[in-house]
C-alpha cells in the first residue's frame, strides 16, 4: 500500500507552528538576556559603590574629626583624610603611638574626590604631585585639615599615581546634620554615590544605583 505524503495545507500548518515556537523562544531569550544584563550592571555598580565607601570610611576611621577635610559644595566634591601615622604605607613614617603615649600623625593626606567630567570617584595621596605642601601641612604633631579652596587647588594639580574607585558616577553627595559645614565638621557625615549604566536592556532609561552611608568617628587626640 502506498504511503500518503503531507499535503500542502499540513506542511504550511507545521511551518507556521514552528515559526511561532521559534519566535516565542527568541523573545524569551532576548528578555532573559536583557534581564541578566540589567542584573549584572546593578551588581557591578553595587560592588563598586560598596568598595568605594569601604575604602573611604576605612581611611576616615584612621583619623579624627580634626583630621577630616570636606568639600561638599562646588566641584570638585571631595573628602581629604589626615590619618594616624602608617609606617606600612610610607617608609620613614613614625610608629603611630610613641613611648610617651602621644599619637603621631601621617605627613601625607589621602584624598577622595569626584571627577565629574570622567564620572569617576578617584583616589590620590598628597603631597605627591605638582602642588607642593607647606611645613604645617606635613607636620606629624597633630591632625590637620585643608581648607575647601586649598583642597580644590591640590586636586587641580597633577599626581603621578591615582586610582579609580568607582565609574559611571553621576553624583557624589556629602552632607551633615543641621549646623554642620565644611569648616565645622558635625557628625555623622553622610556620603551618597549615584551611578548609571547604559546598555541594550530594552529600557529607554539607564540602570541606576544609589548607595548612601553615614559614618561616626571616634575622637583621637
Amino acid at each position: 500500500m502506498a504511503r500518503k505524503g503531507m499535503s500542502l495545507l499540513e506542511m504550511m500548518f507545521t511551518v507556521g507552528v514552528l515559526l511561532v515556537v521559534t519566535s516565542l523562544g527568541a523573545l524569551l531569550l532576548i528578555r532573559t538576556t536583557r534581564a541578566t544584563l540589567r542584573g549584572t550592571m546593578r551588581v557591578d555598580m553595587q560592588q563598586q559603590a560598596v568598595v568605594a565607601m569601604q575604602h573611604i570610611f576605612t581611611a576616615m576611621r584612621k583619623s579624627s574629626c580634626a583630621g577630616i577635610s570636606i568639600r561638599s559644595g562646588p566641584a570638585p566634591r571631595a573628602i581629604c583624610v589626615c590619618p594616624i601615622s602608617q609606617p606600612e604605607l610610607r617608609a620613614g613614617e613614625p610608629a603611630p603611638v610613641q613611648a610617651d603615649g602621644v599619637i603621631r600623625w601621617s605627613s601625607f593626606f589621602l584624598i577622595y574626590y569626584y571627577d565629574e567630567a570622567r564620572q569617576q570617584i578617584r583616589h590620590r595621596e598628597w603631597p605627591i604631585g605638582s602642588v607642593p605642601a607647606t611645613a604645617l601641612e606635613t607636620s606629624i604633631k597633630g591632625p590637620r585639615r585643608l581648607a575647601a579652596d586649598r583642597l580644590a587647588e591640590v586636586i587641580a594639580g597633577t599626581a603621578p599615581r591615582e586610582s579609580v574607585l568607582a565609574s559611571g558616577v553621576t553624583a557624589f553627595n556629602l552632607s551633615y546634620p543641621s549646623g554642620g559645614t565644611d569648616d565645622l565638621y558635625v557628625q555623622p557625615l553622610t556620603v551618597q554615590i549615584v551611578q548609571e549604566r547604559k546598555g541594550n536592556t530594552g529600557h529607554s532609561k539607564p540602570e541606576t544605583f544609589t548607595c548612601t552611608r553615614s559614618i561616626f568617628l571616634a575622637e583621637q587626640r
